[in-house]
């Protein structure tokens, strides 16, 4: 569909939801979701569905986000389970810079902390894709926002998150030199998550983290060796067995496929029985300068994901690799020899990503493969007294099959309306927010009636 097409079809949703046509149109149904973070024992809302602005594939539509996720690793454990993983932000929002978080430029640990933005804000980190606001009420708590239902108090010098179901997560507090990094996460019955730091300096005055340990009696090891003290390795042990072994490598030279800092490998080594399994996640990444035609990324943007399968194909197809790292972005991409390719604009947003392996792309999985494309829309004006149901962003998705989806989102990233258009045909599904960001209504495609798009 064209530019000028879209920009009338952005119009006439506008029209249509300041006027409350889609309730009209629609017969109401409900739904519900619940709500998932990585603070073990602890829950921040309250079950109610956020429609969550991304595609089937791992891009955020509000912003062009990346969402990659590297595989995760957990166990069982009473009152929940610590996750381990590093999530991919390409930073469209700070175009102008980027993020080091001690894992390769531009990627988070799964390690929640808690951003102190001023005296009355409060920014809850679980990744780098997922952050949670509070605000000071002028009286003695910071109170979620957005859906988010659970408080933040101060004590004894730390900042104490109360969780909805009792729970509660400490963090150091300003005075610290640690401020904002977890020291112990809480479930309701006791079963408590302690965080040590205890692994050297962390350069801005306080100490990396050395330990997690689980009410399971898991344990987990942090060690610093690699480039400028960048985490090296990862190990989750049950007394005196190892269970799994994570390792990190970086660029240390300035290459055409990353800058030194730049994570290269994530290894996953799985132990048992004297037989290790090992997974091998391979990242390639643009370099400066920037061009949309012919270079569209530059120094940091992720460029290539290389699974373990698709790595092990290109080394035994290719007769002159002795290596993985023998073998050229080039001819990776060429061969197609990869599980997922990035493009982006001029402002870090993805354009386009081609995917290969849907499974293996932590967005879910069962991801149709192929080439999808992005196109993005602001839009101006002020949203009034009704925030969660304005139209901010709006974006065009065309899909492998020539299908194209276009979606709505409010200023939180919130889906508002989809329509789907193959040929001739349309579908459309609708969310209805509350004045906390929760879903109210949901109107399905069998609810509404999408003919009015041209």
């Amino acid at each position: 569909m064209r530019k000028g097409m879209f920009l009338r079809w952005l119009a006439i949703v506008v029209v249509l939801l300041a006027a409350g046509k889609w309730a009209q149109a629609c017969k109401h149904k409900k739904s519900s979701k619940t709500n998932c973070t990585n603070l073990p024992g602890v829950t921040t809302g309250n079950g109610s569905k956020k429609g969550a602005g991304r595609s089937g594939q791992p891009v955020r539509y509000m912003d062009g986000v990346l969402l990659y996720q590297t595989p995760s690793v957990a166990f069982p454990s009473v009152g929940g389970s610590f996750s381990f993983y590093l999530t991919y932000n390409n930073r469209p929002v700070a175009s102008d810079s980027w993020m080091d978080a001690g894992v390769g430029y531009n990627w988070e640990p799964s390690i929640p902390k808690l951003s102190i933005e001023s005296s009355t804000e409060l920014h809850l980190v679980l990744d780098s894709h997922t952050v949670c606001g509070f605000e000071y009420d002028g009286q003695s708590k910071y109170l979620g926002q957005d859906g988010e239902w659970a408080y933040i108090e101060e004590r004894n010098g730390d900042f104490v998150l109360v969780g909805t179901n009792g729970g509660e997560a400490t963090f150091f507090g300003t005075g610290n030199s640690n401020r904002g990094k977890i020291r112990q996460s809480k479930s309701p019955w006791g079963d408590t998550w302690t965080f040590t730091y205890e692994g050297g300096s962390d350069g801005m005055g306080g100490t990396k983290l050395s330990g997690i340990t689980e009410p399971s009696g898991v344990g987990w090891t942090f060690e610093y060796m690699e480039l400028n003290g960048r985490l090296s390795k990862v190990t989750a042990s049950r007394g005196s067995t190892t269970l799994v072994e994570i390792e990190l490598e970086y660029y240390h030279d300035s290459t055409n496929d990353g800058v030194p800092g730049d994570l290269k490998e994530y290894k996953i080594i799985e132990k048992g029985n004297g037989t290790d399994i090992e997974r091998t996640y391979h990242f390639r990444y643009y370099k400066a300068p920037f061009n949309q035609s012919e270079n569209p990324g530059t120094d940091h943007d992720l460029r290539l994901v290389v699974g373990p399968m698709a790595a092990a194909w290109a080394v035994y197809k290719e007769e002159n690799a002795t290596t993985f790292d023998d073998i050229t972005a080039d001819t990776l991409i060429g061969q197609k020899y990869f599980d997922l390719r990035v493009e982006y604009d001029i402002s870090h947003r993805v354009v386009e990503e081609e995917v290969r392996n849907g499974g293996s792309c932590s967005c879910g999985g069962g991801s149709a493969t192929g080439v999808y494309s992005y196109s993005y829309q602001v839009r101006g004006g002020s949203p009034g007294g009704d925030y969660y149901n304005w139209p901010k962003y709006a974006v065009q998705q065309t899909n492998p099959d020539n299908t194209v989806l276009y979606v709505e989102t409010n200023e939180v990233g919130g889906v508002i309306s989809k329509v789907l258009v193959s040929g001739s045909e349309k579908w459309a599904w609708v969310n209805v927010y509350d004045d906390y960001g929760q879903v109210t209504e949901v109107y399905h495609p069998s609810a509404c009636d999408a003919g009015q798009y041209s």
